[in-house]
């Protein structure tokens, strides 16, 4: 997976897309909002709609030299932590 996080990172330097926080959290929130709509089935197709937001997500990834497998590892810590918590 962590090739796919590379490949993303490249396709966005070709393409001389802003990498900043701004423009990132800002493709973020639209495609998060966009997934959102297509599974209330207002428009858009739910699994586009997912690509993006990893897209997105592997974008801020491959810019912050955020590691794959080391956010498997938070992942998988906090569903640990979570299964160990009364719910909420």
């Amino acid at each position: 997976m962590q090739e796919i996080v590379e490949k993303v990172a490249k396709v966005c330097q070709q393409r001389d897309w802003r990498m900043d926080v701004e423009a990132r959290g800002f493709h973020l929130h639209q495609e998060a909002s966009e997934l959102l709509e297509a599974i209330r089935g207002k428009r858009g197709d739910k699994v586009k709609e997912t690509a993006d937001v990893l897209f997105t997500l592997m974008a801020i990834m491959g810019t912050w030299d955020i590691e794959w497998d080391d956010t498997i590892a938070a992942l998988d810590a906090k569903i640990e932590d979570l299964n160990k918590r009364p719910p909420y």
